[in-house]
């Protein structure tokens, strides 16, 4: 049989800024054969990238396009799409790690049915974390891993030489050798966005009003969310026309040319001198760009009512305020005047960005190591079943979650090992089921001993006496295997029942077997270990 794949599913922009580098470390890196499929804008973004992959809307198309998935890796974007929908595909039959690429995105909106828990979940740290427990309560806290967002391993490289660069090359695109002061306005929210626009232009009007002079120049540089044009067209026209109308009151500052709107969006927050937006992972990534520069100004806008309904709508009940601003690494404008006031000290004194810079110095991780961090967990759960060196001795671990959750499945008639406990290769124990078995193997295993200990149901096992007619067990391919002997029946046996939390002990070489009336589940233990 062919090796299983592992599969991993993007959709939007923030979801595929955190699986892009997943993809990359394990296949560059750890040399895995992996299988990515596509969804939404995400299918765009990879085009041209050296990345083979599969734009998909359906899971049965992932499906039919994979071999028995070893592993399930899927960003958790908005509306869920069609990696949310293969998680309770996928249940019991492989791990299932969701990425995060926002403290708390999803859990309480197109995440919340329990359907769509995943087996495991990256955060960026104990903040991400607590809100996983916050939205979903039953959640294992073992299986939430803080990694940080994979997307901040970008940021590690810059530095102020960097930030000059990037300067440099917005500045040519405007054919401007000039010292403009740049403000950038990336609109995170979608439907409203014409509103927000209006709201971030009054304020600039009144900054114009309150200083009069600006020696160097001043540049507005407006960008509307990516997927605006196929989510909310009707803002366009709106937004288009007050870009139009500020320009006539105020020549010379709005920016439309698209080369510099629609350029890298992390050139854009690298040379800006202040990052003005909703919630939007910008004001984070802006963040971290000052944790490597000493500081850069970040302004929530979220007094607006269409910001305020729409945050409320994706994080209500854990989220009380965008949490980098909680952090004091962005600063929050409380009103338009407030806004006003934020941009005076951001433009024409240091203080702001001097206190920004310290706490994002200090709260935002930016080691270029998160990647790693994540894709070395994946690993471990590659690896799972495996056991593992440590110095001098080996062993494998299994948590509880794992077996509750391997056993909460249906029960197949006859005896069976349960995945992914259903081999002893790697491991000396397993789960084997018996659902409605009527009639035992009889067997003496020749140089094993035989640790039962009950999960559920009960078992009903024959032990001691003697095989009757007893032969030698044949593999598949015909040879003998020695150390398995199998019988027609066993007489003079005792009879013992192993249910939940029961423990019997088999030594080498003592005739057994077990049936059940209903379903019983027991992990069995090999000592030694077979090769």
């Amino acid at each position: 049989m062919s090796e299983r794949d592992i599969v991993l599913v993007m959709k939007d922009d923030g979801g595929t800024n955190n699986i892009l580098p997943i993809c990359r470390e394990l296949i560059i890196k750890r040399g895995r054969q992996i299988k990515i499929f596509t969804n939404g804008r995400a299918s765009e973004r990879l085009k041209g990238g050296g990345l083979e992959f599969m734009s998909v809307n359906t899971t049965e198309e992932i499906l039919a396009n994979c071999n028995n998935p070893a592993l399930l890796i899927t960003s958790m974007c908005t509306k869920g799409g069609v990696g949310r929908d293969l998680v309770p595909i996928l249940h019991g039959t492989c791990p299932v790690v969701a990425v995060q690429d926002y403290w708390g995105c999803q859990l309480v909106d197109s995440w919340r049915d329990s359907k769509f828990r995943p087996d495991y979940i990256t955060v960026n740290d104990q903040l991400g974390a607590d809100l996983i427990l916050k939205a979903w309560p039953e959640f294992d806290p073992g299986h939430i891993c803080k990694t940080g967002f994979p997307a901040s391993d970008w940021f590690a490289s810059i530095n102020l030489e960097k930030e000059k660069a990037s300067r440099r090359e917005i500045r040519t695109k405007l054919n401007t050798n000039s010292e403009a002061t740049l403000i950038f306005f990336p609109c995170g929210i979608i439907t409203g966005a014409s509103q927000m626009l209006a709201e971030i232009l009054m304020a600039l009007e009144g900054l114009i009003k309150t200083v009069w002079r600006f020696p160097n120049g001043l540049l507005f540089i407006p960008r509307v969310h990516p997927k605006l044009k196929m989510l909310a067209p009707e803002e366009f026209e709106p937004w288009n026309n007050l870009l139009i109308e500020f320009d006539k009151t105020l020549p010379g500052i709005m920016v439309f040319d698209e080369s510099v709107t629609r350029a890298d969006i992390n050139t854009l927050l690298v040379a800006s001198d202040v990052v003005v937006s909703d919630y939007s992972t910008s004001l984070f990534q802006a963040g971290l760009i000052g944790s490597r520069v000493g500081g850069k100004v970040n302004i929530s806008v979220m007094y607006p009512e269409v910001a305020s309904k729409e945050f409320k709508s994706e994080f209500g009940g854990i989220l009380d305020e965008p949490p980098f601003v909680t952090m004091g690494c962005t600063a929050k404008a409380e009103n338009r005047k407030h806004l006003t006031e934020l941009l005076v000290r951001s433009l024409f004194y240091d203080e702001l960005r001097l206190i920004l810079g310290k706490n994002q110095s200090r709260y935002l991780l930016t080691d270029g190591k998160n990647t790693q961090k994540v894709v070395d967990f994946l690993d471990n759960l590659l690896n799972q079943n495996k056991t593992i060196t440590v110095g001098s001795g080996q062993f494998a671990h299994v948590s509880r979650a794992d077996i509750v959750k391997a056993v909460d499945v249906p029960p197949v008639v006859g005896k069976r090992m349960i995945p992914p406990f259903d081999n002893f290769k790697d491991r000396p124990f397993g789960i084997v089921e018996d659902h409605k078995l009527s009639v035992g193997l009889p067997e003496v295993h020749v140089h094993e001993d035989d640790l039962w200990i009950g999960l559920e149901g009960e078992a009903i096992f024959t032990v001691g006496g003697d095989l009757v007619e007893p032969y030698f067990y044949k593999a598949s391919d015909g040879v003998e295997n020695r150390n398995e002997i199998k019988g027609k029946d066993i007489v003079g046996g005792e009879r013992v029942v192993i249910g939940p939390g029961d423990v019997l002990w088999i030594p080498a070489g003592v005739p057994h077997m077990h049936t059940a009336a209903g379903t019983a589940r027991l992990i069995i233990y090999k000592s030694p270990k077979r090769n």
